[in-house]
């Protein structure tokens, strides 16, 4: 079996700059991302149950990839940490990840499994993104369950694959150039029903509505501050390491002003819902 590392750099690499990234922007911190030893370039067996792997289909360079991935320390059944809107990171470490653990992830609709050779590196609610490598091809696929048409249960549909760095390339950069920001709440990825809306709910919608739409307006207008906080401490949208970028001043900042800023008007939103039901 080739190195696995050199093999599949480009993936190893990409999870980890975005890891890293991830990181930098306050989303989490280096020590919540699991790389392997770096003497075997693998996860030992006691955190990654390569026996479970091989069991429930995995070919052998699958499971070698899987044990060599750099992981975020979230549990296996964690749906709380959004990389994009409903998607989240896979991880295949730790106790809950048994055989039957690796057999759901392989699949994809209906029951219907994934090939051998293929890596859910993401998973998704309803309109989520699932981002697949395929160890043979080395390349990844971008799948949309929810697009796909009807009597088709595989991402067979999907758009053409590509090199890791490639398929991943749009969800970095929205990070990196701070199209989605951070937040003591998880991210926010500028809804377009805010976004575009020109301050102003639709003019066709009841009173109530409008009163509601509005104190969520209101939260998200501020959170939007966060931006200008990430540039005037010095990040960089065209950098990859980010020398520059005061995170500590940046984070005691973002968190003095979400307390007294954002949570109130969060408040209020909460109580504009409670009072409209």
């Amino acid at each position: 079996m080739a190195d696995i590392a050199t093999e599949h750099g480009d993936l190893i690499t990409t999870l980890r700059s975005f890891y890293i990234l991830l990181a930098d922007l306050g989303i989490t911190s280096t020590e919540h991302i699991i790389l392997p030893n770096p003497q075997t370039g693998t996860h030992s067996e006691h955190v990654f149950n390569a026996a479970a792997a091989r069991e429930a289909g995995y070919t052998p360079d699958a499971v070698a990839v899987l044990s060599a991935l750099p992981y975020l320390d979230t549990d296996v059944y964690d749906m709380s940490f959004e990389l994009l809107p409903s998607t989240y990171p896979s991880t295949y470490l730790g106790d809950d990840a048994d055989e039957g653990y690796f057999r759901d992830a392989r699949e994809m609709l209906n029951e219907v499994q994934m090939p051998p050779t293929a890596i859910r590196l993401t998973r998704s609610e309803i309109y989520g993104t699932v981002f697949i490598y395929d160890v043979e091809s080395k390349l990844a696929t971008a799948w949309k369950p929810f697009d796909n048409p009807q009597d088709v249960d595989d991402y067979s549909h999907a758009p053409a694959p590509s090199p890791p760095s490639e398929c991943l390339a749009p969800m970095t950069h929205g990070y990196r150039q701070l199209r989605y920001l951070a937040t003591p709440k998880g991210t926010d990825f500028s809804s377009p029903l805010f976004a575009d809306s020109g301050g102003e709910p639709p003019s066709e919608w009841s009173q109530r509505e409008k009163t509601i739409w509005r104190a969520s307006y209101a939260v998200w207008e501020a959170t939007q501050k966060l931006r200008d906080f990430y540039l005037e401490s010095g990040w960089d949208v065209n950098s990859v390491v980010q020398t520059g970028f005061d995170r500590e001043g940046f984070m005691a900042r973002r968190d003095e002003y979400w307390r007294r800023v954002v949570m109130p008007l969060m408040e209020a939103e909460e109580e504009v819902g409670s009072r409209a039901e």
